[in-house]
């Protein structure tokens, strides 16, 4: 059975397939030896049972660059989640090209190994620049969407999978080990995530707040990370107490996470900031579990992990980090 891969909405968007096995076995009736059941009864009896769909792990990703390589796309959206690779051991991100001048149309499957790494790219990447982390803000924003798939019953006969040969099961289990030990290096302090992408759990405290600033803003401006983050402070205090405010001045969708002292304070946040306007730019509001881990400079990271780490015990150090910092600039 095949499924082809489509951009939700689009008519006779681009496809691509993959066969599936299909299963052969037959479901027995209880005491056929005795009964004698109707034609219509044998045939539902032999039917296949029904297959598990399989996890959608693959996003759709359209106003890409058109000089925009494999691995430039795969780099950006590696931030999100481990990307599934093929037996050369490249991401599986693949590139569409307009049928007639075969050329890349900006067009791009981008498959994850997780299908939790896909809303988590759908949410951070999904109207934003490829090339927003080099400072580069121009041409169309890149539309990121979860890919979806469709049956094509005419070709199932034709494309039934061969059976594996043992070479063929001892290369993915290679593959699968490989892609396991990149899931635990990728996000080996946490689960954060997947936990993310999941949906936040009923104890989650910490909201991230996206589209808080450019990285031109904050070039043209140093001043302005602190000024920023004591703004969001205040606001959100409003709501409760604020126990942590990170600003990641090294993404490009201007992230900003709070962590609230209570869960519910920060359900408050999420539905206060989100669809809000700041700075003529539309915020987008998301709860998550645990601690984030974006980017940051390890100037405006105090004595942290590099994960986010800026509770209220580190205020001096990183104010007095800062202030070196500008002044040596």
């Amino acid at each position: 059975m095949t499924r082809e891969a489509t951009a939700p909405g689009a008519p006779g968007g681009n496809k691509v397939t993959r066969a599936e096995a299909s299963g052969s076995g037959t479901q027995a009736r209880p005491n056929s030896a005795v009964q004698h059941p109707r034609s219509e009864d044998v045939s539902a009896s032999t039917a296949p049972p029904a297959k598990r769909a399989r996890p959608n792990t693959s996003v759709f990703v359209s106003g890409l660059p058109l000089d925009a390589s494999a691995a430039e796309i795969a780099e950006v959206f590696a931030r999100y989640g481990v990307l599934l690779e093929d037996d050369d051991g490249h991401p599986r991100v693949k590139m569409y090209q307009d049928p007639e001048t075969r050329v890349f149309k900006g067009e791009a499957l981008v498959v994850y190994f997780k299908p939790e790494s896909v809303d988590l790219a759908v949410q951070l990447l999904d109207d934003t620049y490829l090339r927003a982390s080099k400072g580069i803000l121009t041409g169309p924003c890149m539309k990121v969407q979860r890919a979806e798939f469709h049956h094509d019953p005419g070709r199932e006969n034709d494309e039934r999978r061969a059976p594996l040969s043992e070479a063929d099961k001892k290369s993915i289990r290679r593959r699968m080990n490989r892609m396991h030990n990149k899931i635990n290096d990728w996000d080996s302090d946490s689960d954060s995530e997947r936990r993310a992408a999941a949906g936040p759990g009923p104890s989650a405290r910490t909201v991230v707040l996206k589209k808080m600033f450019t990285l031109a803003e904050l070039d043209a401006d140093p001043t302005l990370l602190l000024d920023l983050k004591q703004d969001v402070r205040e606001e959100c205090e409003t709501l409760g107490d604020v126990t942590n405010v990170v600003l990641w001045d090294k993404e490009p969708e201007g992230l900003i996470s709070v962590r609230f002292r209570e869960p519910h304070v920060a359900r408050a946040c999420e539905q206060r900031m989100h669809g809000r306007y700041f700075a003529g730019r539309q915020i987008t509001a998301m709860r998550v579990d645990g601690k984030p881990k974006f980017r940051r400079s390890a100037r405006h990271a105090g004595s942290g992990s590099g994960v986010g780490d800026d509770d209220d015990d580190n205020e001096d150090e990183r104010h007095d980090a800062f202030g070196a910092w500008l002044e040596q600039t």
